[in-house]
Order: structure tokens, then sequence, then C-alpha cells
């Protein structure tokens, strides 16, 4: 592993993390990868239907993909959820990506703010 990181290997986290219960775990990883938080958000209502959208596809065939069990409890206890609304709870460079309708900043702007911390 070690000389993986030397060797400069980069690797994207892509996930909901907890705000403060998953960034534990990430902080650990902090001392040995730079790191940044691109943390995405859109309106409620946006989101809701997305996973409304989603629920009947069928993409049970991986277990992470419980999107009508996540919109019930989306309707029945919208409060749990709320962790999800603010970037994960870590002291590193945040940017704040509305994703309502499209990208703003636009992709390119998200990516210049990760090649300038060097990742």
């Amino acid at each position: 592993m070690d000389a993986l990181l030397t060797a400069g290997v980069s690797v994207i986290a892509e996930g909901s993390v907890h705000t403060t219960r998953g960034a534990a775990e990430i902080a650990e990883l902090l001392p040995r990868a730079g790191a940044v938080v691109i943390h995405c958000v859109a309106p409620k209502a946006v989101t809701h239907e997305r996973f409304r959208s989603r629920a009947g596809v069928g993409r049970r065939s991986h277990l992470a993909y419980t999107d009508a069990g996540n919109f019930r409890q989306m309707e029945e206890n919208p409060a749990r959820w709320a962790h999800f609304e603010q970037p994960v709870a870590l002291d590193i460079p945040k940017l704040i990506v509305e994703t309502g309708s499209g990208y703003q900043p636009e992709l390119d702007r998200v990516l210049a703010f990760i090649w300038k911390r060097g990742l």
C-alpha cells in the first residue's frame, strides 16, 4: 500500500457519507492522502423525485441499490436523512455543488477546484 501511495495513485471515493460517523473513518486516511469534499445538493423535491423515479427500475441486483426502501424511509422520516444535507465534517477543502438542474458551479470549475489542490 505504501508503494502505491508514494507512486501517486489517485482514488475517487464516492458515496453518501454520514456527516460525522463517516468522517472518523475517512479522517484516518487523510495523513496519507490529499483529499477534498465535493458536496452535492439539490432541492428536496428534486432529490425525492430522483429516488421515486429509480425506486421501480429494478436495480436490486446489488445490495447498495435500495432506492425503493430509501424513498419510503425519506417519506416516513425525513429527519433521518438530514445529515446528508451537510458536507462531511472534515477539516479539508470543500466545494458545494448544486445539482438540481445541471451543475453549479459547472463541471470544469469543479475539476479546477480539485486540480488546484494537486489531487
